[in-house]
């Protein structure tokens, strides 16, 4: 099976791709900045633009399970509007993969 991680080189998500890839899985790791060796695939990639990211992993609708641990933590205290812009961000991901936000 596919795993996408999300935020793959952060402290979680770092740990939780070792411990997938340990377990025979195909780790798919994105983050802003490139991702450790532990994983099948990484890819650099701000989410921005969740179907673009998804193709340049290789990946296609329903082929992946997602985890997703990115969060930006750039700002000690973030507004209504930038953590609503992160959810929508999770929101355009799904759709990209096939999956809805319910």
């Amino acid at each position: 099976m596919k795993v996408l991680v999300t935020g793959a080189a952060g402290f979680v998500g770092s740990y939780l791709v070792k411990r997938l890839t340990a377990r025979g899985f195909s780790v798919i790791g994105v983050d802003r900045v490139p991702v450790a060796s532990d994983v099948a695939t990484g890819v650099v990639s701000d989410l921005s633009d969740a179907a673009a990211m998804l193709a340049d992993a290789g990946l296609g609708e329903g082929d992946v399970c997602l985890v997703h641990l990115a969060w930006d933590m750039r700002r000690a205290s973030a507004t209504f509007e930038q953590q609503s812009a992160q959810v929508q961000l999770l929101a355009r991901l799904l759709e990209a993969t096939g999956r809805r936000l319910r």
